[in-house]
């Protein structure tokens, strides 16, 4: 282990605290990919019951690094383009845990691709011919690919429709199991956690996203707020946002 990683790691209570709110829709998530067997023709079950992930929270034995500086990240096996990953019993993630973590506990149960274990299957030969064609093999599975002509953007993820396609093609996923189903998972979770807890995890977290964050983040509360701290004010533009919504984003450290 790292020894720099030890300040990053998440309080116990406050990763506990989490998994209660968690816990209902990681029910609900194994529950819906287990529906999905007519598109993976089934045969393939989560890595690990909801109530173990629970139980490894309770004993300390499932532990959350975050607000890991980019650098760091790097150095212990995260890629650039990735948010958050796991290794063993730790999760790693670059952002505030509340901005990733949710994504990442899917992934105690799943993973994205065949190479991920048993938990997801092989693609079947219709599957494998739909990507190789761009998605435009009729499918009924919301999770499955489509051509980005007609379908640009996918449900749950900042990727274009191409792009999103692509590091499916290329992380050999299953399109039922690719990004879309577990963000769409850690959506759900970041809905029903309360303020105070997010205000919590935010306190607890000691590294700006990225080493180069500083500046742009300072540019970035310019353009849309003006005065000090204690008197901010919307600077006069056609901005749909709320004065509201700039300070919590400054609070949580994103301004993506």
């Amino acid at each position: 282990m790292n020894p720099e990683l030890q300040r990053y790691l998440l309080d116990q209570g406050l990763v506990n605290e989490y998994l209660q709110y968690a816990q209902p829709h990681l029910l609900s998530f194994v529950n819906q990919q287990q529906r999905r067997r007519p598109f993976t023709r089934g045969g393939y079950e989560p890595k690990r019951s909801v109530e173990d992930i629970m139980g490894r929270g309770e004993s300390g034995t499932l532990r959350v690094y975050h607000g890991i500086p980019d650098d760091l990240y790097s150095s212990i096996g995260g890629s650039a383009s990735s948010g958050g990953f796991h290794q063993g019993d730790n999760i790693y993630i670059r952002k505030a845990a509340h901005q990733a973590l949710g994504h990442e506990l899917g992934h105690e149960l799943y993973g994205h691709s065949p190479k991920h274990g048993s938990s997801v299957p092989e693609l079947s030969r219709y599957q494998q011919l739909d990507l190789k064609m761009g998605g435009w093999l009729p499918s009924a599975s919301k999770y499955g690919i489509r051509p980005p002509s007609l379908f640009p953007n996918v449900k749950g993820v900042h990727l274009s429709r191409e792009d999103y396609n692509k590091r499916v093609h290329e992380g050999n996923y299953n399109p039922e199991f690719a990004d879309a189903p577990f963000n769409i998972l850690h959506r759900a979770i970041t809905q029903d956690l309360p303020k105070d807890l997010i205000d919590r995890i935010n306190a607890q977290r000691t590294a700006p996203l990225s080493t180069k964050a500083a500046q742009p983040a300072k540019e970035t509360l310019g353009r849309h707020l003006e005065g000090d701290w204690d008197n901010l004010k919307l600077k006069p533009s056609p901005n749909k946002y709320t004065k509201q919504y700039w300070e919590q984003k400054w609070l949580q450290g994103d301004f993506d």
